[in-house]
């Protein structure tokens, strides 16, 4: 269950402990030294949010009152039906035409932005979620002018938020215009790595490419970047969205390790997808989503030693995480 069918964007879902669980969890990230960042999906919202309230389980919601406050805060045909996601009903699409939708998710100084950046939730950051697609009347129109608007705030209300875009193409003119400090790194270090090692493209079609073509790949997609651009870069073999990348290799599963040691060698931040470390499989979504296996039994311990040595080998040596490639 994802969860992206937002009902509350101020307040966590019982179902995940409410704020108290959140809370908790921050004070003890805060305690271990982490970071931690939020997700924020601020191109859409459920439609059983009191905003648009589908089912009229208040009143006044966008959905089915013209004269709704919140009417404006989306995008309706002539016949009354409200744009959404890639087709999805149940996710309205938001309208940032609305100044008063701007002020609520990140211009007011109590925005949803701003509110989880500070006290007492005093959050790192946010990811957000499919960041292309987000603008003006039903599309993306000034799409860049509110990504740079959201950065903006976020680092109004916290000097040191770090906010990174969900790219599955080409972020750069995101990032050479400073919308955002990094992006989700799936065209230049995941799906070039595909390629290589698991012969695979981003509609899991067969691409078979060599080194020498998977190195240019990388090479050109990163020169389009300052070096802090690079360094800040959200790498990652998979994710939440994709097949995990053991599944990908199949028979190939030998390979494995390689890419491990690329993913934290590579310029950029190392993301570990939960479960990776010791050898979680699974194909596109939902299978890639499975529990994580806490029974040690279940574990590939060779794999997690080997991300424990690359990870301590990271943060030992400076070169690691700063060096350039040549």
């Amino acid at each position: 269950m994802h969860k992206y069918d937002t009902e509350d964007y101020r307040r966590v879902d019982p179902q995940f402990g409410g704020d108290a669980a959140l809370l908790r969890l921050r004070h003890n990230t805060q305690r271990a030294g982490m970071r931690m960042i939020l997700d924020g999906v601020f191109n859409h919202t459920g439609d059983s949010h009191p905003w648009f309230d589908r089912h009229q389980q208040g009143s006044g919601g966008a959905g089915h009152d013209p004269d709704s406050p919140w009417r404006d805060w989306f995008t309706f045909s002539e016949e009354g039906q409200a744009h959404n996601w890639l087709g999805y009903a149940s996710l309205p699409k938001l309208d940032y035409r609305s100044t008063s939708l701007v002020n609520e998710i990140y211009a007011g100084e109590d925005s949803i932005v701003r509110h989880w950046l500070k006290a007492p939730w005093s959050m790192d950051g946010w990811r957000l979620d499919v960041v292309h697609m987000l603008g003006e009347g039903g599309g993306a129109r000034n799409n860049l002018q509110h990504i740079a608007g959201i950065t903006q705030a976020a680092k109004q209300a916290q000097q040191e938020a770090f906010v990174f875009g969900e790219h599955f193409g080409d972020a750069r003119q995101w990032l050479q215009a400073d919308a955002e400090d990094a992006a989700m790194n799936y065209r230049g270090f995941t799906f070039p790595i595909w390629g290589f090692l698991a012969n695979t493209d981003i509609s899991y079609d067969p691409q078979k490419i060599d080194a020498q073509t998977c190195m240019a790949w990388m090479d050109n997609y990163r020169a389009g970047l300052s070096h802090q651009q690079q360094l800040r870069m959200f790498n990652q073999l998979d994710s939440h969205d994709t097949a995990r990348f053991k599944s990908l290799l199949g028979k190939d599963v030998a390979r494995l390790p390689l890419a491990v040691v690329w993913l934290f060698s590579w310029p950029g931040v190392p993301c570990i997808y939960y479960g990776d470390e010791v050898g979680v499989d699974g194909n596109n979504d939902p299978f890639c989503r499975k529990p994580f296996p806490w029974d040690p039994a279940l574990q590939d311990t060779q794999l997690l030693a080997l991300y424990q040595r690359m990870a301590k080998l990271r943060k030992a040596t400076r070169r690691c995480a700063t060096a350039a490639v040549r």
